[in-house]
């Protein structure tokens, strides 16, 4: 499973397969369209990681195997502070914990298959700051889009 758009599209084209649902936060068909008309048995789904029902719902759907998640998606330095639905910083929400419940979630299936495989695409910039394990929302603190990146 991979996502709608970016890196996330090139996963899903080189991993398509028999047995493959892409993802999409937006639940726009058009961006696994082409996913889905070169592997015919393929299947699409939304998921929103900044939404942990929307996770937890996607994982008790699922049916079938799974052999592998790839966790990219992510967004990056928002200008302003934004919450989820949940009333998590939302880049902490699809960054960090959206992929954490999906692939807990999908723990179950994951471990059932011959060899599962959970890969995680990150850029390293948790280097360039610390995490304030005392306001990890900024709600006390000036919001820094980097940090909160980071």
């Amino acid at each position: 499973m991979a996502g709608a758009s970016g890196i996330g599209t090139e996963t899903v084209g080189a991993l398509a397969g028999p047995a493959l649902r892409s993802s999409s936060q937006s639940g726009n068909p058009a961006a696994t369209g082409p996913i889905l008309r070169e592997s015919p048995t393929a299947e699409a789904a939304a998921l929103d990681l900044a939404d942990l029902r929307s996770v937890r719902a996607f994982c008790d759907d699922w049916s079938g195997p799974v052999a592998a998640v790839v966790a990219n998606a992510g967004v990056m330095a928002l200008p302003e502070r934004q919450v989820s639905a949940q009333g998590w910083e939302v880049q902490l929400a699809i960054n960090y914990l959206g992929h954490f419940a999906l692939v807990h979630g999908l723990h179950d299936t994951l471990r059932a298959a011959e060899e599962p495989r959970v890969v995680v695409v990150s850029s390293g910039a948790q280097r360039l700051y610390g995490f304030d394990f005392d306001d990890p929302q900024f709600e006390r603190s000036p919001y820094d889009p980097m940090a909160a990146y980071a």
